[in-house]
């Protein structure tokens, strides 16, 4: 099952509905995700000034 996929069939499961205007989404799309831990781990390796 993909991450959408499963994230809706527990939404679904659970009754939860995402509401936008409290600031509540839900990130999905898996090449996102791992391009954000991708750039995170390189700044985490940066050094500080």
């Amino acid at each position: 099952m993909n991450l959408s996929k499963e994230t809706k069939y527990l939404m679904n499961k659970y009754n939860i509905t995402a509401n936008k205007n409290y600031g509540q989404n839900f990130l999905i799309d898996e090449n996102v995700v791992n391009r954000n831990c991708r750039k995170s781990r390189s700044i985490k390796k940066r050094p500080y000034n």
